[in-house]
């Protein structure tokens, strides 16, 4: 297991001094959440890791930015720790939704649009097993 308890706290306090200080949700905010979520997913603290990618999803969606390369990158995050979860018809949603964000930018066809597609119907397999 990764252990990286000096760069999650470091990221917990900056996500603290956004939070007071009023600073911009995006692209601030966020990308300290999918930092959050990315080190705690590799401390397989899932659950902590799913809820700081949801709370960047819900920032995005609040600041219409959700329909954007960042915004499908949180939702293949948030497809990625519940696959890890086995809750692969959730999985399969987030990710049908950053696909989806893909096709309306007009980024379907990129390799990170092309991996998804991949683990897409590896999850849809997954769910029907």
């Amino acid at each position: 297991m990764v252990v990286f308890p000096g760069a999650l706290l470091a990221y917990e306090e900056a996500k603290q001094i956004c939070e007071s200080t009023k600073m911009s949700e995006i692209p601030t905010r966020t990308s300290l959440l999918v930092f959050i979520g990315n080190i705690k997913g590799q401390q397989y603290d899932f659950p902590g890791a799913l809820t700081a990618y949801e709370e960047a999803q819900a920032i995005f969606e609040r600041n219409n930015g959700i329909e954007s390369l960042d915004g499908a990158a949180i939702m293949a995050d948030i497809g990625n720790i519940k696959g890890q979860q086995k809750d692969f018809n959730g999985a399969v949603q987030a990710y049908s939704k950053a696909k989806l964000i893909y096709e309306k930018i007009g980024q379907q066809h990129t390799p990170a649009a092309d991996q998804l597609t991949g683990t897409l119907n590896a999850m849809i397999h997954a769910a029907r097993s």
